[in-house]
This record gives C-alpha cells, structure tokens and sequence, in this order.
C-alpha cells in the first residue's frame, strides 16, 4: 500500500518537473528569439543611417562641386555680366555720330508711306517771317504775351492765291474769331494740313476733293490773332494729330 501511493507521488512530482523545464525552455526560446530579431533590426537601422549618410555626403559633394564650377572661370566661354551689356551699349551709343539731325528740305526729310515718297509743294511762294518754334515760347507782336507758333508765316500779298499742297480731301472750312477764314485739307499718310488767315471768298467746300496745286482761297487778313504782322499765309501741318515743321515737308519751287 506505501509503495503504490509512493509511486503515485513520484509520477507527480516528475510530471511537475517536466512542465516546469519546458515553460522554462520556451521562455529562454522565446527570449532568444526577441535577442536576434532585436540584433537584426539594429542592423538594419545602423545600415540605413550609414547609406543616409553616404548619400547626404554625396549630395553635399555634388552642391559643392557645382558651386566650385560657377566660381571657376572656363576657358573658351565668353563672360556675360549686366555691367559688360551696359558698358557695351555704352560703346556702341558712342560710335553715334554726335551731328544733329538736319531740318533742311532736302529729299531725305521728306514723308514716306509704304516706302512711297509724299511730296507736298509749297502753298504760295514767299519769305518765311516766322518759324516754326517747335514747342517754344516766342512772344507774340499782336498779343505781346508768349505762346508756341505751331506753324509757319508766308509773307505774301493780300489776295495772293494759295493752293493745296498735295492731293486730299477738305474736311472743314472754318471761321474763327482768333484765326479767321480756315481751310483744313486731310492728305495721306496721316497728314492734315491748315490754312488760315484766308480772305473770306473761298473757293472750296467741306467733303471736296482736290489735287495738289488746286486754289482754295486768297491771302486775306482775317486772322485777328496775328493782325499785327505784315500781310501772310499762317499755314501749319499735322502728323498724327501732332503739330510738325512744315519746312521738313515741304518742297520749294
């Protein structure tokens, strides 16, 4: 009887060893498992850090390299600069030919439209007694105040014949308290012309179409605002709608 329910103890306990050395190994399986997946993802991290590295050495490189070339000067390439481009447009405006511009009636400062001449004649023949101030103030005899004198005088006869300069069309006559009896003749090429300080008989009308040479009208003295000048044609051209020296354009006989 001792020696079965000594047997049953023994079976126990050795049942009860077993369990415990096996919880006990699979703890240490486990533990060595957690020891090299560890090691593992250590080595990982350490490799990624070192290629980090590797390529911000290399990026640095290339930046360092690529300011090294834009400092080194090349052979062979010409150097542009702001100041080189200034310095050059410099020298080339100073080959310009420091000359003024002629304002004579020669054939180069005549108009041309489409490469086509325009040729305008003079309106009367006669001396010129006052110019063209070309935005200057002149002092007026009449007003004896100062002001521009947007076109040029024509001493002429009263009742001289004047004519239209070129071929167009009369686009207005006009009576003005200031310049009198006017005619304002359109041409091409953007010019206009004006004749004022005309006698009252008027030999054209408004819409007309004219040839160069045709009469308009005579030299009268209707033109209140320069009464005090010997007897003139007061005749002004446009271009554009901007006043411009008549002499440039016209031709003389």
């Amino acid at each position: 009887m001792n020696n079965k329910n000594s047997g049953k103890k023994n079976s126990k306990l050795f049942i009860s060893k077993g369990f415990y050395i096996s919880l006990v190994a699979s703890i240490i399986a486990v533990g060595i498992a957690s020891y090299l997946a560890i090691n593992k993802s250590m080595d990982h991290i350490s490799k990624v850090e070192e290629n980090n590295n590797n390529k911000q050495i290399t990026i640095d490189e290339w930046v360092n390299k690529g300011l090294n070339d834009v400092d080194n000067s090349q052979s062979g390439v010409e150097y542009s600069s702001s100041s080189s481009s200034s310095s050059s447009k410099v020298a080339k405006e100073g080959n310009k030919s420091d000359k003024p511009v002629s304002e004579n009636t020669s054939s180069e400062s005549k108009a041309t439209t489409n490469g086509v001449k325009i040729v305008f004649a003079m309106p009367i023949n006669g001396d010129i007694i006052n110019n063209f101030s070309s935005g200057e103030l002149i002092k007026s005899k009449t007003l004896g105040d100062w002001r521009t004198h947007d076109g040029i005088d024509i001493k002429s006869k009263m009742g001289t014949p004047v004519k239209s300069i070129g071929d167009g069309k009369v686009i207005d006559v006009t009576e003005n308290s200031m310049w009198g009896t006017s005619v304002i003749i359109e041409h091409t090429g953007g010019f206009t012309s004006y004749y004022n300080g005309l006698s009252k008989s008027i030999s054209v009308k408004k819409d007309q179409i004219i040839k160069m040479g045709d009469v308009i009208g005579g030299v009268g003295d209707t033109a209140e605002i320069e009464i005090s000048e010997e007897s003139h044609l007061h005749f002004a051209l446009k271009k554009d709608k901007d006043w411009v020296d008549p002499m440039k354009y016209l031709t003389k006989p």
